[in-house]
């Protein structure tokens, strides 16, 4: 697996598709711009990268590598996960390794949510049609699920 930012190789040589289920986590620090990435509770790599604050329209992506917005590599074909995103959550803080592996072997339960979770998506397959639910209520994101 290799998280790329602008063609700047954040992490590699971690053997994510061995057919186990794994646990991924990435913290991203818009202060310092620090970028940590977890595999199964367990830091593996940190780089810096952009500082600031997400865009407001913007896109996140999860399950296809992304070039250059607005090139013809913008969506590379080929490069997309073949695998299953059971849960996404995205936090207002930067989430310490404790918190991760906490994370990791908890559900999100609607009656009992941290305060700092700003979306927890489960996604589900019934029927054959995979569907997102934001488990918050907030609904701020658009979620694609091809």
């Amino acid at each position: 697996m290799t998280p790329r930012q602008a063609g700047g190789l954040l992490v590699s040589g971690n053997d994510l598709f061995n057919g186990a289920i794994h646990h991924l986590a990435l913290t991203w620090d818009s202060v310092t711009g620090e970028v940590e990435v977890y595999v199964d509770g367990t830091s593996i790599g940190t780089q810096t990268f952009a500082t600031g604050s997400v865009a407001t329209g913007g896109v996140f992506t999860l399950g296809q590598r992304i070039e250059d917005v607005g090139t013809a590599d913008y969506q590379t074909a080929g490069e997309i996960f073949d695998g299953t995103i059971y849960e996404f959550r995205v936090y207002d803080d930067v989430r310490l390794q404790e918190q991760i592996r906490v994370d990791m072997v908890t559900p999100l339960d609607e009656n009992n949510l941290p305060s700092d979770l700003i979306n927890g998506y489960e996604f589900l397959i019934t029927g054959g049609s995979p569907s997102g639910t934001d488990i918050t209520g907030n609904d701020d994101l658009t979620v694609t699920i091809a």
